[in-house]
């Protein structure tokens, strides 16, 4: 509108200027200047006219979250004055029938000008994420504020007039819509229906209607009552303090922080009525009735500053319905940084953990939550506290306890030994905001570990690097986890039970793989023929028995024996083992006390890894191409996606790749060399749900090798 001012007016002045000297007829100038004036007049209305439209569609977004209703209508031509039931007037024009103006004379025609550019509507659509009323473009497309995001109802988007079209421009962008004159309104349509049960026929529904195209179909709705059934009895104070009678009209809290206000229903029939409440974006409310209580504490928490939706202030309104009565009470809101004065007594702040069905903990030393060694239970916590509130704990000596905020879990996990552990004791949660403590509470009055007590280990449990495991992974870092547990049963290598006499006795044995793959690695740097000693171990096989394949798949699980036959060749050519070897060092994961060293797995003890089963083909003399076609596996390999999302929990293997990958099971060397094939050993291959088959590659090929060992 400025610049239309600006330039029609220096013109005048120019003119002015010119003919101050002389005899000049100014009528058409004086003429064109009343002009001008009459447009910025109609203008100026127009722009406060469509300010009081907006303002009426945020009233009437929350008069219908509110449940409001109305309580008279009347029409004049195609305006609408709706009365609620809470006494506000809301006053509608019908976008859609607007007034005809009178024909004007016909003008000269001017010379053509530039092509403008499409214009389009605003409206009003429900944002499925946000979950809320959000202006926009008739389009589909939502209007966005200057941090890029959609700009609710409740938010004022900027208004201005084009120069060229005389359209309105909406947050810099021109619309269709005529600032003056024309049928283009923010509303589209207002329709009425009627109830046909009474003669004459009344209403008893208000729908309002924005935009007019298939992306616009947002509606508000109001129902029709009468004002002499309209709610009256009823209402819904918020009181000052805990005492007092005075009612609170404002409320000033900080950002983030949570509030107990006191209330009073005042109902006639406390059983029939129900209270909800209308929040501006990013506040809480909460509220929970006893039974038929009308007087206690609800709580107010103001959003988090960092909410791009949040509104810094408005009003909460506490709507009572009961059969077609309503009324509503409201309070002013507004959130700031700072502590404000007359702040209520103090934020409220809870944390509490609860059990596997959701109930509060409920523990004391006569009934004490109890764990067996080394045993993690998780629990969901529920916590009212300002965003960026640190949280730490306090817990015996010798457990562990580590939180997940955005699952809002906490693991609690035992002590393996009594060693350097206090086995009983509290478990209490300390917060502090802006360095101040602001809640300092019990949520576990007594845990118990009972050492007696031994988990059995699981395919899918992490190993942890003091030779402990447990379903979920609680690693710290003085105990990382190293592996995940794929098979749990009782050795049978010869070898492996001589050098670790302990993996014979007691129960709890099995296998742990370790987490990722040493990459790119040739079993032996040439291709000349492995010697082998000639030795066999108890209980065990000759790793160039290999011309009978059947013999190696049955015999069982000795990669331990069939690694170890390879250290005795004392091949320095043999990569494999230098790969091997360097695992440990390079990802800090030496094997536990009483643990087999890592070690290269046979077939039989991958197939445990994929399947859980023992693998069984028939004949020992089955040839190569039986052998590879009862390994390959359709569907089955479920103990190895078990293990993989393990692995994934720990990793994130998001960006693994099938071929030559860190993590997965694509390309491992085996144990196995064979006499058939001499310069050639074996590898498994496979995705992870599988199918999986064994083949031969020539030693100076490059593939991964996965240490496994034996607890």
């Amino acid at each position: 509108m400025k610049r239309i001012f600006t330039t029609i007016m220096a013109g005048a002045a120019a003119l002015v200027g010119m003919v101050s000297c002389s005899q000049y007829d100014d009528s058409a100038l004086r003429d064109s200047l009343a002009g001008l004036t009459d447009r910025i007049d109609a203008i100026d209305s127009a722009l406060t006219g469509v300010q009081g439209e907006v303002a009426n569609i945020q009233e009437l977004v929350a008069k219908a979250e509110a449940n409001v209703t109305v309580s008279s209508l009347e029409k004049e031509d195609s305006k609408y004055t709706l009365v609620f039931s809470d006494g506000d007037t809301v006053v509608l024009t019908d976008g859609a029938n607007g007034d005809k103006g009178d024909k004007g004379d016909k003008g000269e025609a001017g010379e053509n000008g530039d092509a403008g550019k499409d214009g389009m509507g605003i409206t009003i659509r429900t944002h499925k994420e946000l979950g809320v009323l959000c202006w926009a473009w008739e389009n589909g497309d939502f209007l966005t504020d200057e941090n890029n995001e959609p700009m609710p109802v409740s938010s004022t988007p900027s208004l201005d007039v084009d120069d060229a079209t005389g359209c309105w421009v909406v947050n810099g962008v021109v619309t269709d819509m005529p600032a003056v004159g024309g049928d283009r309104h923010f509303f589209y349509q207002v329709n009425v229906y009627y109830s046909y049960t009474t003669d004459p026929p009344t209403p008893n529904i208000v729908n309002i209607v924005f935009g007019r195209d298939e992306y616009s179909g947002s509606t508000v709705s109001f129902d029709v009552v009468p004002a002499e059934t309209s709610g009256t009895e009823y209402d819904f104070m918020f009181l000052k303090d805990t005492e007092g009678e005075e009612e609170l009209t404002e409320l000033t809290l900080r950002y983030g922080h949570r509030y107990a206000v006191r209330y009073r229903l005042s109902a006639p029939q406390t059983s029939d009525v129900t209270v909800s409440f209308v929040k501006p974006d990013g506040w809480k409310v909460e509220y929970t009735p006893d039974n038929q209580n009308t007087e206690g504490e609800l709580y107010i928490t103001a959003p988090a500053q960092e909410n791009p939706i949040a509104e810094a202030e408005g009003t909460i309104s506490a709507v009572i319905t009961a059969g077609s009565s309503t009324y509503v009470s409201a309070i002013s809101v507004k959130a700031t940084v700072d502590a404000p004065e007359g702040e209520p007594a103090g934020p409220v702040y809870t944390f509490s953990l609860k059990g596997e069905d959701g109930s509060a903990i409920v523990s004391s030393s006569s009934a004490p939550l109890t764990f067996a060694a080394s045993e993690p239970k998780i629990l969901t916590y529920e916590a009212y506290l300002p965003v960026g509130a640190e949280i730490t704990f306090a817990k015996p000596e010798g457990w562990t306890l580590t939180s997940d905020n955005a699952k809002q879990t906490v693991t609690i996990t035992a002590p393996a030994t009594a060693d350097g552990a206090t086995l009983e004791g509290g478990v209490t949660v300390t917060a502090t905001f802006n360095s101040v403590t602001i809640l300092d509470a019990e949520v576990i009055a007594y845990v118990k570990a009972d050492l007696q007590v031994v988990l059995a280990p699981q395919p899918g449990d992490f190993y942890y690097a003091d030779g402990t495991w447990s379903p979920v992974l609680s690693e710290t870092v003085e105990n990382p986890a190293i592996g995940v547990v794929f098979w749990v049963g009782t050795h049978t290598d010869g070898k492996l039970l001589k050098d670790y006499p302990a993996l014979a006795q007691g129960s709890n044995h099995g296998l742990v793989v370790a987490f990722r793959n040493v990459l790119a690695t040739t079993f032996r740097s040439e291709r000349d023929v492995i010697n082998l000693p000639t030795v066999s171990y108890e209980n065990s096989l000759l790793a160039n028995e290999g011309n009978e394949v059947g013999s190696v798949l049955q015999k069982g699980a000795y990669g331990y024996a069939n690694t170890c036959l390879l250290r005795e060749t004392n091949d320095s050519k043999l990569t494999i083992l230098t790969a091997l070897d360097s695992y440990a060092e390079t990802y800090a994961c030496p094997a536990p006390e009483n643990t087999s060293d890592w070690f290269i797995p046979s077939a039989v003890e991958f197939n445990y890894l994929l399947t859980g089963e023992a693998l069984s083909l028939g004949s020992p003399t089955d040839s190569w191409g039986t052998a590879f076609a009862n390994f390959i596996l359709s569907g089955s390999a479920t103990n190895g996606a078990a293990v993989y999302d393990a692995i994934d929990e720990k990793c994130d293997v998001s960006s693994d790749e099938w071929y030559g990958a860190t993590y997965n099971f694509n390309g491992i060397w085996l144990s196995h060399i064979d006499s058939n094939y001499p310069n050639a050993a074996w590898y498994i291959s496979g995705s992870i749900n599988g199918p999986y088959s064994l083949g031969v590659y020539q030693y100076a090929e490059k593939r991964a090798v996965r240490p496994i060992l034996a607890f």
